[in-house]
């Protein structure tokens, strides 16, 4: 099995020496650079496939923030999870989250096994966008005739063939594709198996989440389970509702970036959906439903 690859940048050689030792105890592969200009030379022109960044404090390093930029005019780097690890107050850190380019933040002295949660849920981000992007560019151009539809889902498994069939109908299909996959794990895993924020967060931190998602789902009072989803093409707009079973949650604290779990290892997919992949989300009753809406003159 190949070992996942982190690109580590860290100018301390006391905080580089553990954070790499953490990480490679935890099974990760880590390239360490001590001077962080190196960072896009190493991205650019490195054989590497990194599947996440972490780095200091770039508000401290203009050199940093200048390599961060080009990355993100990068296509094929762009979307490349970026943990920082600095002690920052809440304004910043909500700040960097909102700016696009930092996936997590985690203080520079946290625990080795924080430090692994933290790279590992940002790793199932990356794995999640980059087969999303492979079906994104896989996908005929059916879609765009397709005026109303009626789906089912029961699996993880059977999120992103969906996801990105629909995406096909938005003016930007992988923002729309992470979008709506994230709200369709979210009416999953949340919603039909009840697994709730705390659950989840001591499953990622185990590294147990995928395996307690199976298990939940081969339970005999989950196995009629399903998240319906219906698609509906207006004149210049496309509206997407996702249904699940579930007795609803507490969805108010979720539309916005809290400060409470800046530092979790999840918990923002919501937030992060309602900014950037769609002009409309709202919650319905007690949140078991939602409804999403893209505008775009060429959606008829």
């Amino acid at each position: 099995m190949t070992k996942k690859h982190v690109l580590l940048v860290e100018p301390d050689d006391n905080n580089r020496q553990f954070a790499s030792q953490a990480l490679e105890n935890g099974g990760y592969s880590v390239t360490a650079l001590k001077e962080p200009e190196r960072l896009l030379e190493q991205m650019t022109t490195g054989q590497d496939n990194f599947g996440v960044i972490i780095l200091p404090n770039i508000e401290k390093l203009p050199e940093l923030a200048s390599c961060l930029e080009s990355i993100q005019s990068d296509s094929s780097l762009r979307h490349t999870p970026i943990i920082m690890r600095a002690q920052l107050d809440d304004d910043s850190i909500d700040r960097n989250l909102k700016s696009g380019m930092i996936f997590h933040h985690l203080p520079v002295k946290a625990s080795a096994s924080r430090l692994i949660a933290i790279t590992e849920a940002a790793f199932l981000s990356y794995e999640q966008f980059d087969r999303l992007t492979r079906e994104v560019e896989t996908q005929s151009a059916v879609i765009k005739i397709l005026k109303s539809g009626r789906f089912e889902l029961r699996t993880l498994e059977e999120v992103a063939p969906l996801a990105t069939v629909l995406s096909q109908a938005g003016p930007d299909p992988r923002a729309m594709a992470l979008g709506l996959s994230e709200l369709m794990v979210n009416a999953i895993e949340h919603g039909n198996l009840g697994i709730n924020y705390e659950v989840k967060t001591k499953l990622l931190e185990d590294g147990t989440w995928k395996q307690e998602v199976d298990r939940r789902l081969a339970l005999p009072e989950n196995a009629n389970k399903r998240v319906r989803i219906e698609f509906l093409r207006g004149a210049h707009s496309v509206t997407v509702t996702i249904r699940d079973e579930g007795s609803g949650f507490d969805w108010q604290k979720y539309l916005t970036l809290d400060p409470g779990r800046l530092l979790a290892a999840h918990g923002r997919g919501i937030a992060i959906a309602a900014a950037s992949a769609f002009d409309e989300m709202s919650y319905i009753g007690n949140g078991n439903t939602v409804v999403v809406t893209i505008f775009s003159s060429t959606s008829h």
